[in-house]
């Protein structure tokens, strides 16, 4: 099996420590953690998702009625890297938005 990026970046969206500060929550002071369950997150859950348009979310919306994503191929139309760090295929989601989330400073040498 060879391992593309997009697959690789998928990866790392199973992994619930990933954090990735979204532009406008960053003003908020507001981080986003974890990810969602592409089958079976709602609309709503599918809207918060940093880098997803509201074509996407209409799309998964329609063609997961078909049949369920497996992977990140499934997800061709994609444009967003960003997009897919939040996104899994299987269990349960665990996104979390974290309102005032602590500001980490890197220490002056």
């Amino acid at each position: 099996m060879k391992i593309t990026k997009r697959t690789a970046m998928a990866a790392l969206a199973t992994l619930s420590f990933v954090v990735m500060h979204h532009a406008s929550m960053q003003r908020a002071g507001a981080v986003l953690l974890g990810s969602t369950n592409v089958n079976t997150a709602t609309e709503g859950e599918l809207r918060r998702i940093p880098g997803l348009r509201r074509a996407d979310v209409r799309r998964i919306m329609l063609e997961r009625r078909q049949a369920q994503f497996h992977c990140p191929e499934d997800l061709y139309f994609i444009d967003s890297p960003i997009a897919l760090r939040y996104l899994h295929f299987e269990g349960p989601s665990d996104l979390r938005t974290l309102r005032h989330a602590p500001v980490l400073m890197k220490r002056s040498a």
